[in-house]
């Protein structure tokens, strides 16, 4: 898929618009849900807490971003929320393609094993 110029591993579900910009360039990011942006959390009806995944690309400095968003919200309103986004990776170019650290590690498994893992993700 190709977006903003540049082609990406994965069909258009995967790639999703953000209101996230980049730490580097201040241009806006895209959601990268593959493999899936996992969350949990509880509720008991006045209050809930839940956590979960996130992943984004700047697709002008070629950076990965991922981590983890905690928020805890009373009456429907936010009450907290805690961040922590990891270090940025830089993608990986291959045969005019641009790869995510997760892309990587398929390719590398290929390389070692003829093909590619079996991803199972409920």
């Amino acid at each position: 898929m190709i977006v903003n110029g540049i082609q990406l591993r994965g069909e258009g579900w995967r790639w999703l618009k953000s209101d996230r910009l980049c730490d580097e360039c201040g241009q806006r990011m895209i959601e990268d849900h593959w493999p899936p942006n996992y969350g949990g959390g509880s509720s008991d009806g006045f209050e809930s807490k839940y956590s979960y995944m996130v992943k984004f690309v700047c697709t002008n400095c070629k950076l990965h971003y991922s981590g983890g968003i905690y928020e805890e919200r009373r009456d429907f309103k936010l009450i907290k929320r805690e961040e922590k986004i990891n270090a940025p990776v830089p993608l990986v170019e291959m045969n005019g393609v641009w790869l995510t650290p997760h892309d990587v590690k398929r390719e590398k498994y290929k390389e070692e094993h003829g093909e590619y893992p079996v991803e199972v993700y409920a």
